[in-house]
């Protein structure tokens, strides 16, 4: 069911970009190789879109697409599966790892995450993290894993300081989000600025 919820998304929204831009934004052919699309998110009108195995983030800023290199960041089986901004910053997550990534777009630079106050072991396959996003006034990243085994899945709040070029994200809180059954999912999560709202898409899945 998840596959098919996906493709009629993409669809839409394919058509819905075409219609309002009257174009559609290449890709890099470092994305032929993808097995799907795993985050996008916006910034200043600068989009980002990332895929969950390909270890490469393609920007685009007036309909003019650039690749970024990401394989000397993450580790080479990494499964990056959500992106979200702060600044010129971007935070991705890693599924497989579990982890936790910081890159800055301007200088091109890896910059060190550490968690403090939660260790992500275990956060991994049909348990792990699935989504990230981040307050609009970027006090607060959002980390959610899809589900815990327990038919509810977590929300991860944290808050974000600077420490000597490194970047740590204190652990404040875990709010649980029950669903009917096993087989519902988080798949991503949005923040939606003037709002104050999180929004989560919920996907079920044959199994659990």
């Amino acid at each position: 069911m998840k596959k098919i919820i996906i493709l009629f998304a993409l669809q839409f929204a394919s058509i819905r970009f075409y219609a309002q831009q009257n174009n559609l934004v290449p890709l890099s052919n470092e994305f032929n190789r993808c097995l799907e699309f795993s985050g996008l998110t916006i910034i200043h009108g600068k989009f980002y879109l990332l895929a969950e195995k390909c270890h490469v983030l393609v920007s685009n800023d007036n309909n003019k697409p650039d690749t970024i290199d990401l394989s000397k960041l993450v580790a080479g089986d990494a499964q990056l599966e959500g992106i979200t901004m702060k600044n010129d910053t971007a935070f991705l997550i890693d599924e497989k790892k579990p982890a936790v990534y910081a890159y800055c777009v301007s200088s091109k630079k890896k910059i060190e995450v550490a968690l403090k106050g939660i260790d992500l072991d275990g956060y991994t396959g049909n348990r792990g993290i699935e989504g990230i996003a981040m307050h609009p006034a970027g006090k607060f990243l959002y980390i959610a894993r899809e589900n815990d085994g327990n038919s509810q899945s977590e929300m991860l709040t944290f808050s974000i300081t600077s420490q000597n070029d490194k970047l740590i994200l204190n652990f404040i809180d875990r709010t649980f989000i029950k669903h009917e059954d096993k087989r519902t999912r988080i798949a991503d999560i949005y923040y939606v600025p003037g709002k104050n709202q999180l929004y989560a898409i919920i996907s079920t899945y044959d199994k659990a």
